[in-house]
């Protein structure tokens, strides 16, 4: 099962929207390493407690699944999904951005800590509804399985490497990594839209001319008949 998902999610890789639209997954998988990795141990455990990690983690959570219903909705009313990927983007983009502005000033934030898990909460929402929304726009049918299968694959290396990272890099370099994927995900997500309305344009094309052409020679066809028939008619 494993290898045939493998197999599917291969047969996208040659698609470039299938890389475009990877940023919203990768943010949110480095985003997540960089709260469990970085301010989760540097800050929250050290100045509220283990406890609070588990409840800002909570707290992540429900956000998460509250906006993904109300980014939903709005997406629907706008016609667009666009707005709402940027929405997230910026809230991961806020994460990192925080750490790096106020640095050590976060020492004395206490319950003030629950900010970036709230973003990143707002973050998950999209990922978790829009994010999947979009890649069954753009892969419908028989690619849906490939393309959520690649989803999975991004946010999990993503996780993994940032995850690792964490206790070998400095918290600046981990923080620009997620800084410079998220201002590149909405770039990104509009190229990939681009680049759609042009392969869309030009398979219209090509079936606007086979038509014709198909026309064409039914036409030709129904002339020659006609004046087949107006010679074996005449005295």
């Amino acid at each position: 099962e494993f290898t045939g998902k493998l197999l599917k999610a291969a047969t996208l890789w040659r698609d470039p929207t299938i890389w475009l639209l990877s940023l919203t997954n990768l943010t949110f998988g480095f985003a997540a390493a960089f709260m469990n990795g970085y301010v989760n141990a540097s800050f929250t455990k050290r100045q509220l407690g283990a406890d609070y990690v588990g409840f800002f983690a909570t707290a992540t959570a429900l956000t998460g699944a509250v906006v993904s219903h109300a980014f939903g909705a709005v997406s629907r009313r706008l016609g667009s999904k666009g707005p709402i990927i940027f929405i997230g983007s910026l809230c991961f983009f806020a994460i990192p951005a925080i750490v790096l502005l106020v640095g050590d000033g976060l020492n004395s934030w206490g319950y003030g800590l629950i900010v970036p898990y709230l973003l990143q909460g707002c973050g998950r929402g999209v990922y978790e509804s829009t994010n999947k929304g979009v890649f069954a726009d753009f892969f419908p049918g028989a690619q849906a399985e490939g393309a959520f299968a690649n989803s999975m694959m991004q946010v999990t290396l993503s996780f993994a490497i940032c995850f690792f990272f964490s206790s070998l890099l400095p918290r600046e370099a981990l923080a620009a990594v997620v800084l410079a994927l998220a201002a590149a995900t909405f770039p990104c997500y509009a190229q990939a839209r681009r680049l759609r309305r042009i392969s869309s344009k030009e398979i219209s094309g090509a079936a606007n001319i086979t038509s014709g052409e198909e026309a064409e020679s039914t036409s030709s066809g129904e002339d020659i008949e006609a004046t087949s028939s107006a010679g074996t008619s005449a005295p």
